[in-house]
């Protein structure tokens, strides 16, 4: 430890430590832009495990939830519309936890900072999966009612007025 100080002198203070310390970054840097470019070059020929694999969750519940309701859709079961409610309102409850996890977190920051470093990390953890399971769920309730309800949602929006105005002159 007593020769830190002069190393740092010399690499600091001597031209010949200032040119060891350009060439070592220099060579640093290259090797960090051939990482890169090999990083890049293996993502673009592998790009289904880059960009389909972190969010197959996500398409998942998307996709379990169109099945379900293409196998629902001939039958006008209650009971189907009884499980869709229930996943709504689950979805209305992440929505609501993930937003007081939010604000508790913003409260923690303005009264402690980052004095309290635990406190702060669970928080932000507690946001990080309150905000995963509400993906999760917003696909899954996303595509649960599927193409052909909103489809007819959309044709009965269309035809709807878009304004007060309008509508008082087709009545």
């Amino acid at each position: 430890m007593e020769q830190l100080p002069g190393i740092q002198r010399f690499l600091l203070e001597t031209m010949g430590g200032i040119l060891i310390l350009g060439a070592s970054g220099s060579i640093l840097g290259a090797l960090i832009i051939y990482l890169i470019k090999k990083l890049v070059s293996f993502a673009r020929s592998h790009s289904d495990i880059f960009f389909f694999v972190p969010f197959y969750k996500y398409f998942r519940q998307a996709r379990i939830a169109e099945k379900l309701s293409e196998h629902q859709k001939p039958s006008k079961d209650t009971e189907y519309l009884i499980y869709c409610i229930g996943e709504w309102l689950k979805y209305v409850l992440f929505s609501f936890m993930l937003i007081l996890a939010i604000g508790m977190t913003a409260i923690i920051l303005l009264f402690f900072g980052t004095e309290r470093p635990y406190t702060l990390s669970a928080s932000i953890s507690t946001i990080l999966l309150l905000l995963h399971r509400w993906l999760k769920k917003g696909f899954f309730v996303n595509f649960l009612f599927g193409r052909h309800f909103k489809k007819k949602v959309q044709a009965i929006e269309s035809e709807q007025p878009k304004t007060f105005k309008k509508w008082l002159k087709s009545h």
